[in-house]
């Protein structure tokens, strides 16, 4: 009887640890989302000013043009 008893506290002890396991996966994968997301809206932000930038046309300063 008290082989059951601890093969059961040993099942469960193995069932908590997957769910912090998988607690932890999906937390990761989160955070890569986010890290993913980040590097996207700064590469945006980047390609939105160098096109700001190139779509000015002639430059002109002190009413000269250049």
């Amino acid at each position: 009887m008290q082989a059951i008893q601890v093969g059961n506290e040993l099942a469960a002890e193995s069932v908590a640890q997957m769910q912090r396991l998988r607690q932890l996966l999906m937390t990761q994968t989160q955070l890569q989302a986010q890290q993913m997301q980040l590097e996207a809206d700064r590469n945006a932000v980047g390609d939105a000013r160098a096109r700001q930038f190139f779509s000015r046309g002639e430059s002109t300063y002190s009413g000269s043009t250049y």
